[in-house]
C-alpha cells in the first residue's frame, strides 16, 4: 500500500464511516482498514486500488475534504490510464 491508500483506509474504516446495513462495503473498508495497519507494506490489486478510491469518493461527506481531493485525483488518474 502505498501513504496515500493506508490515508485512504483508514479515513473510510468503520467507525469513522457509517455504512448502510447489509452493505460488501463495510467488508471491503474493514478488511482495507486492517490491511493498512497491520500489512502495509501489502500491494493491492488494481481493482482493490481503483474501488478504495471510489469508496473515499463515495462517502465524501463523512470524509475529510483534503483525503477526498487527493482520492479525486488518484482516481481520474486510474481512470485515464485504464482507457
Amino acid at each position: 500500500m502505498t501513504d496515500n491508500e493506508r490515508m485512504f483506509a483508514r479515513a473510510i474504516a468503520p467507525g469513522m464511516v457509517t455504512f448502510p446495513p447489509g452493505i460488501q462495503t463495510k467488508r471491503f473498508a474493514r478488511d482495507m482498514a486492517f490491511v493498512a495497519e497491520h500489512k502495509p507494506g501489502c500491494e493491492l490489486s488494481p481493482k482493490q486500488a481503483l474501488y478504495l478510491r471510489q469508496v473515499v469518493v463515495r462517502y465524501r461527506r463523512q470524509i475529510p475534504a483534503d483525503i477526498v481531493a487527493a482520492a479525486r485525483r488518484e482516481l481520474a488518474e486510474l481512470e485515464a490510464a485504464a482507457t
